[in-house]
């Protein structure tokens, strides 16, 4: 079969992966969709011909050098549109008493697995035209306490972006972010179920529960937010823009922590103390 502007999507089990893999299918690219388990996107690859599920974790070089391997091979010439970097994961609790190895797990996966793929594949992105989206947050521009190894590594993917953008720009190649607003997926789930374990906890712990408390209020809200959909509407106009633009805010609550991060420091700091009370 024929590739049509093929995009290589990461994360892709479940939320704003799988999301964008259907916009972009159903928009008419090939879409090399890449999870641990291909197995799980075995109903879209039905549904869309022209969606291939490809086994990849994106903190194994191995894997990695797999993929990347079995993609040249598919791709026979043709060039990618784009890769969209989707894969993440949350880390939630207090900095001052983070599991050390959970938070380099996080970064290992949100900051350092992003900048391997887009390593690893470069070579095969379409020069000029060709574009780099990562999926962002919007706590890569401020940090919210009680969910730091994960605002770490958004603020570190904002700038590992910028960075991309910059160099890639004489090749004629585009670097994006999409910056969701509260979306209703299963990592949300899972931040929910980390606070109510750690608000279970006695110990040090305790002294951080008004702010643990104020901070699954505010992510509780999320669960009556928009689904992925919107997210992957963002990539898809990412992708076939004609020169796409260096951020997509998605949702009306998108560019708050922008536009608190131009804050004096002190009011910012107030800002974001309140926003977990």
């Amino acid at each position: 079969m024929e590739l049509i502007r093929p995009v290589l999507v990461t994360g892709t089990s479940t939320g704003i992966g799988r999301a964008t893999v259907r916009a972009l299918a159903e928009a008419g690219h090939s879409v090399f969709a890449a999870v641990h388990r291909p197995e799980s996107l075995s109903d879209l690859a039905t549904e869309h011909g022209d969606v291939r599920p490809i086994a990849l974790d994106v903190t194994s070089s191995q894997s990695i050098e797999a993929a990347r391997a079995k993609i040249h091979q598919q791709l026979d010439g043709t060039l990618l549109r784009a890769v969209v970097n989707n894969a993440g994961v949350s880390g939630a609790g207090p900095m001052a008493l983070a599991d050390l190895p959970e938070v380099e797990h996080v970064i290992r996966v949100n900051v350092v697995g992003a900048l391997a793929v887009c390593q690893a594949f470069l070579p095969m992105l379409a020069e000029p035209d060709g574009r780099i989206i990562n999926i962002g947050s919007g706590e890569g521009f401020v940090a919210l306490p009680i969910n730091g190894a994960y605002a770490v590594s958004k603020h570190a993917l904002e700038a590992l972006s910028r960075v991309l953008r910059l160099e890639l720009a004489p090749s004629g190649r585009y670097v994006s972010v999409v910056v969701p607003g509260a979306t209703s997926t299963p990592i949300l789930d899972q931040a929910l179920n980390r606070y109510d374990e750690l608000l279970a906890e006695t110990g040090p712990v305790e002294i951080y529960h008004p702010q643990i408390k104020g901070r699954r209020r505010l992510t509780e809200r999320g669960r009556g937010s928009t689904g992925p959909g919107r997210a992957a509407q963002a990539v898809g106009r990412a992708v076939a823009a004609k020169k796409p633009k260096a951020h997509y805010y998605v949702g009306w609550d998108a560019r708050t922590p922008a536009i608190l991060a131009k804050l004096p420091t002190r009011l910012g700091d107030m800002a974001l103390r309140q926003a977990v009370r």
